[in-house]
């Protein structure tokens, strides 16, 4: 569950009454983006730019196996495809 969204659907004239004590499932994105952690960061970037215009910037949740290992914003993500990508140019 992404915070703006859950913002955006909580703060509707009938959203809290609908939403507060209900399951989660209701509002959250079920599709969200989920990569191990071996995964490359330009496959990472490709991926998360895939998506719907309004998950673009939704985290990428990463993953060791099967547990949660964390989560990335695409912001970081770009840093590090940026860091990488220049670090490869020079080589």
């Amino acid at each position: 569950m992404m915070r703006p969204r859950f913002f955006q659907q909580i703060g509707t004239q009938y959203g809290y009454n609908l939403y507060m004590g209900r399951p989660v499932e209701l509002v959250m994105n079920t599709q969200a983006l989920v990569v191990n952690y071996s995964e490359q960061i330009t496959d990472v970037s490709v991926l998360a730019m895939d998506r719907d215009e309004g998950e673009i910037y939704d985290l990428v949740l990463v993953t060791s196996g099967e547990r949660f290992f964390g989560a990335v914003s695409i912001r970081r993500c770009y840093s590090l495809l940026l860091m990488y990508g220049l670090k490869w140019r020079f080589l």
